[in-house]
């Protein structure tokens, strides 16, 4: 008979211990006292067969199972060391798989007491059906218990505040620039965290993943502190996730036993690297590189990502972004700002295009002279967050009422009820969160002032230097919310940090400036749909 080798274990550890050898050498062993023939050893490591994941898509068991319904593995022999390498999940999933497989023609067998299960054993002789059942109740009520006291570990390590049981800061829930020091609190890693700064800093300076990468791949002995070099994918996890800012994010477990990321951040109570204006310039600078797609090359357009075309395609804005067109770096007054739409023929109907460094000259000149915006009252994003931990405190009480009382009469509908309450909850805990990032993001804004010092600083630079390029744009992609370019009066409107409205002709020459209000100009309402409703009846009304 031919026979499969079936070896498994849950954790990356135990690959550095003797399991795998001990596994093989078994199985080999019962092929050669039964005189089978071992043709394939199945090695499946690091997935848990109290979670099922080996018995997932990607799990080998689960390829296994999947062959011998196709009647791939019928008359061979399935080997393993314990059925529990099998199944550790409720005793009945283990039955239910030795079922599947004995009836697909397969051969169960154990090494380490040299015992088979067939079809026929199975049918015959029932009896023999008990220790594998018990085995399977033992692994499981194991491995259910250790899953608890995991799960109670973890909340009573959040609840002493991120410490262990010995009063030690848990590096387990910091990231690998956080260590501690000899008192046992979180300590910066300066080295690393210099790093972590860096990468922020090229960010919000204008470039890109892969030229952080090049960058910070030149040198790996400086820059990396783990293995491999650095990729897109790694860069974008330290910019996206908020630990820069000294904050965990809360994790659970799936119904299908993953843990997943909640997306609630807590106060992980090691310290942060960086501060919150620093992170919502860097979120604002990815954001705006989205899906600009195609060949990289040096910062041209100064004005990509927030310029639009403003022309009237059968009664509808076309709204498509410019681009530069028939650019010369040796001539750059030949650059012309066209829309991106019409270029590929994909519906628009303008061909015009603008004059791109009279356009940006003109934006420039102005931008010194833009008053600054008077200070803010109370923010609608601050009274929202209030009305909204209101409304999730007062969830909370009715599904804790819900609960009382399904406890004294087991309704269905009470437990329905109880579902429903548990999804609205969640929902309002997400809108909860996404609120207080947008207060936080409101709140550490970095001045108008700021950004427009910096533009005028670096704008002798222009012309040689890439670097000075990056900056000023990310510079104006903070400072200016939108440009509309119309092609029937030759204008720009320009809206400068959502409250400055500013119109040029095709020269780049200032024909007005006011402060924009919902319902003045386009761009000034994109996240607001209140506003945007005034801003269509206000055009449409002329």
């Amino acid at each position: 008979m031919k026979a499969i080798a079936y070896v498994r274990w849950s954790s990356k550890d135990q690959k550095k211990g003797d399991s795998e050898r001990r596994q093989t050498s078994l199985a080999a062993q019962m092929c050669q006292t039964r005189g089978w023939t071992l043709v394939e050893t199945v090695i499946e490591h690091g997935k848990s067969a109290y979670h099922g994941r080996n018995r997932s898509k990607i799990g080998e068991l689960g390829k296994l199972e999947k062959r011998a319904a196709n009647g791939e593995l019928a008359g061979m022999a399935l080997i393993v060391e314990n059925v529990d390498r099998l199944s550790r999940q409720e005793p009945i999933e283990g039955l239910l798989l030795l079922q599947s497989l004995t009836k697909a023609g397969v051969t169960v067998a154990e090494s380490a007491s040299n015992s088979v299960l067939d079809a026929n054993t199975v049918k015959e002789n029932w009896q023999s059906l008990l220790v594998p059942f018990l085995r399977w109740g033992l692994s499981y009520e194991e491995s259910h218990k250790k899953g608890l006291r995991i799960s109670e570990a973890y909340q009573s390590t959040l609840d002493r505040g991120f410490r262990t049981k010995d009063g030690l800061a848990d590096l387990r829930f910091s990231p690998s620039w956080i260590g501690r020091d000899d008192a046992g609190d979180y300590q910066i890693i300066e080295d690393r965290a210099d790093i972590v700064r860096l990468i922020y800093k090229r960010c919000v300076d204008g470039h890109g993943l892969r030229a952080i990468c090049a960058e910070l791949n030149k040198d790996l002995s400086k820059t990396r502190w783990q293995k491999g070099d650095w990729n897109q994918a790694n860069i974008r996890e330290i910019l996206r996730n908020r630990q820069s800012l000294g904050e965990y994010e809360l994790t659970e477990r799936t119904e299908d036993n993953y843990t997943r990321r909640t997306g609630q951040w807590v106060k992980g109570n090691f310290p942060s690297v960086i501060d919150a204006e620093l992170w919502h310039r860097a979120q604002s600078a990815l954001d705006a590189r989205r899906s600009t797609g195609g060949k990289r090359r040096g910062m041209v357009n100064l004005l990509q990502g927030f310029t639009y075309c403003g022309a009237i395609n059968d009664g509808e804005r076309c709204g498509s972004r410019m681009i530069i067109t028939q650019n010369s770096k040796t001539e750059p007054r030949k650059a012309r700002l066209r829309c991106a739409r019409n270029h590929r023929a994909a519906g628009c109907k303008s061909r015009a295009s603008f004059h791109y460094q009279h356009l940006l000259n003109g934006i420039l000149d102005q931008l010194l002279e833009v008053a600054l915006p008077v200070p803010k009252q109370e923010s609608d994003v601050s009274s929202s967050v209030a009305v909204a931990q209101v409304e999730l405190t007062q969830a909370e009480k009715r599904l804790d009422n819900l609960v009382d009382a399904f406890a004294e009469s087991g309704s269905p509908a009470l437990k329905r009820g109880i579902a429903r309450a548990e999804a609205d909850i969640e929902e309002q805990r997400k809108k909860l969160e996404e609120l207080r990032i947008a207060l936080e993001k409101e709140r550490s804004k970095r001045p108008a002032k700021k950004a427009i010092n910096e533009i005028q600083a670096l704008r002798d630079q222009l012309q040689e230097d890439e670097d000075a390029r990056r900056k000023v744009h990310s510079a104006l992609q903070e400072m200016i919310t939108s440009v509309f370019l119309y092609p029937d009066t030759r204008e720009a409107h320009v809206l400068v940090a959502g409250i400055h409205a500013l119109r040029f002709d095709g020269l780049g020459n200032l024909i007005d400036s006011q402060v924009a209000t919902s319902a003045v100009l386009e761009g000034a309402h994109n996240d607001n749909p209140i506003g945007l409703q005034r801003y269509l009846d206000y055009t449409k009304n002329g």
